[in-house]
């Protein structure tokens, strides 16, 4: 599984995602924005402060065994905002990661997945960010019957 599918099946997810959209709305104001890596496309006129996720997808792992193939990716979300100071600024990036994470979980967009929140908050104002752990198990014959 390539990083481009989970791409694919998680940001529509993520962006549909309803208590998402409410904490976005009770926040900032305004609905989420989905983006790969910060796009400039996301800056509002007028200042920092919007509700938008970035994430970065990486592989991390992978081991093979005998009727699966297991893929970790970490997935790391950020939040920009300028008005908070640096400890609610972390925690802010923290309950986006476990809304992220339920979202996922929720919208069953991949099989045999499990979200775990890692440690790794940062906080560079005005960016925050958290990190999560996805283990993606795909069982080998529905690989090969996906062509893959």
């Amino acid at each position: 599984m390539k990083a481009r599918d989970i791409l694919t099946w998680v940001r529509p997810a993520l962006a549909a995602d309803a208590d998402l959209e409410v904490w976005c709305r009770e926040r900032y104001g305004a609905s989420l924005t989905v983006t790969v890596g910060w796009s400039q496309d996301c800056e509002p006129e007028g200042g920092w402060r919007y509700p938008c996720l970035n994430f970065a997808l990486w592989k991390s792992r992978s081991s093979e065994g005998e009727s699966s193939e297991g893929l970790e990716w970490n997935i790391q979300v950020a939040i920009r905002d300028a008005s908070a100071g640096d400890a609610e600024g972390v925690l802010l990036a923290d309950d986006l990661m476990h809304l992220v994470r339920d979202a996922i979980l929720r919208a069953s967009v991949l099989q045999d997945t499990t979200v775990e929140t890692v440690g790794g908050e940062t906080a560079e104002r005005p960016v925050y960010t958290a990190r999560a752990t996805i283990n993606i198990n795909r069982l080998r014959s529905r690989r090969a019957g996906l062509g893959r």
